[in-house]
C-alpha cells in the first residue's frame, strides 16, 4: 500500500483514462480532496459505539495556520490486533478542533466529552507533550 498527492491522483486517473480510452473526464485534485473532507466528516460524525473498552490516542501539536488542531481518535480494546501495528483505519475519530492555544483544561474538557460520547475510557495515550500530561482532578 503506497500514498499519493491528490495533484497524483488526478493525472494517474488521466493517464488510466486514456490508456483504455475511456472518453471521459478525469476529476480535478480539488474533487479528491473535496471527497475525502465529506468522508472525514462522515466518519466524525458517525454515532459512536457507547462500550465499556475504549483507548484513546490524543494529539494537539498539528498546526494549520495560526491554528492548532487536538485530534483525538479511539479504538475498542475488544479490536485491537496485538498481531500487528495499530494504524489509522483502525481508530475512529471522536473529537477534531481547532483553537490558537490549547491549555490542559480545555484538552480534560474535550477528554470529558468524549466519554460522554463513548462510556467508558480504559485509558488515553500521548505523544508525551508537557502539555497532556496534567488532567485536572
Amino acid at each position: 500500500m503506497t500514498s499519493v498527492s491528490f495533484r497524483s491522483m488526478s493525472g494517474i486517473f488521466e493517464i488510466f483514462s486514456v490508456c483504455i480510452a475511456l472518453g471521459r473526464n478525469t476529476p480535478s485534485y480539488s474533487s479528491g480532496m473535496l471527497w475525502v473532507k465529506k468522508i472525514g466528516y462522515y466518519c466524525l460524525n458517525q454515532t459512536k459505539v457507547i462500550a465499556d473498552d475504549w483507548i484513546l490516542v490524543i494529539d494537539e501539536s498539528i498546526g494549520i495556520g495560526q491554528e492548532k488542531l487536538l485530534v483525538i481518535l479511539g479504538i475498542r480494546s475488544s479490536q485491537v490486533d496485538f498481531t500487528r501495528p495499530l494504524r489509522l483505519q483502525d481508530t475512529e475519530p471522536i473529537i477534531v478542533k481547532s483553537s490558537k492555544n490549547w491549555t490542559s483544561e480545555d484538552v480534560y474538557v474535550e477528554l470529558e466529552k468524549s466519554k460522554e460520547l463513548l462510556g467508558r475510557v480504559i485509558y488515553a495515550t500521548t505523544d508525551g507533550s508537557s502539555m497532556l500530561m496534567f488532567m485536572p482532578e
